[in-house]
């Protein structure tokens, strides 16, 4: 899903779990930011 913002997506995600439906949010960043996450692994 897309959201506007973190509390929007936080919000939309709860109210899935609320009505039984299994929901995982993730920000998206740039492919050279997560990379640069996964090596500091």
């Amino acid at each position: 899903m897309e959201a506007p913002d973190r509390t929007a997506a936080y919000q939309a995600g709860v109210a899935l779990e609320r009505h039984g439906l299994d929901a995982q949010t993730m920000e998206i960043i740039p492919t050279e930011e997560l990379a640069e996450v996964v090596d500091d692994l």
